[in-house]
């Protein structure tokens, strides 16, 4: 028997899985790196305006922005869940640099998702759709997000950035209000027993 939080766990995996079905169908050079980027955008423009995170992944602060560490590595080395729905291949571009391709093999389920989830994504998507994973490193290094404050010039490299931190961030979507802190506090609080 599966109980709430297994269930729970099972649901925001899915919905990691679609994202990212998601951004390589609907951006350009949407390879690891630029992924990586596009999940934090998406996770916490989402905390920013509900308190939650939708994929449940923890960003660390690396030098060349936010990476979800456990996803990083997973790539490599992906569990059949993910190697079911997407493929992962090393490819190197003319100048020899490499970077790693990344392909569907499922069609995206946005039945899984809300409603507030699907603009965001949409909205993380367009914002970025043309964009490589080195402009989005300027953009996100270049402005008072949350990667930014932890990084600080080297000094937070490693460390797990706050999704508490969107809260004073610069919004992807400014018609959407932020969360109040007394409704963070509120969901916090009934969310403790699950």
């Amino acid at each position: 028997m599966t109980n709430s939080s297994e269930l729970f766990e099972n649901e925001k995996r899915q919905k990691l899985i679609n994202a990212i079905i998601f951004f390589v169908k609907k951006t350009r050079y949407c390879y690891k790196l630029k992924l990586l980027k596009l999940l934090y955008f998406f996770d916490f423009e989402h905390f920013r305006q509900t308190g939650k995170s939708v994929t449940g992944l923890k960003y660390k602060a690396w030098p060349m922005g936010p990476v979800a560490e456990d996803l990083f590595h997973e790539i490599g080395n992906p569990k059949p869940d993910m190697s079911e729905a997407l493929t992962f291949r090393q490819q190197c571009f003319d100048s020899g640099k490499k970077y790693t391709e990344i392909k569907t093999k499922k069609v995206f389920d946005e039945s899984i998702f809300t409603k507030r989830e699907l603009l965001i994504l949409e909205r993380v998507a367009d914002f970025f759709k043309d964009l490589n994973s080195e402009d989005m490193s300027l953009y996100s290094h270049d402005r008072k997000l949350p990667w930014k404050k932890v990084y600080d010039k080297g000094k937070g490299e490693g460390k797990e950035i706050d999704y508490n931190l969107a809260l004073e961030a610069e919004p992807l979507m400014h018609e959407l209000k932020t969360i109040t802190d007394e409704e963070l506090e509120y969901k916090k609080s009934v969310m403790e027993g699950f």
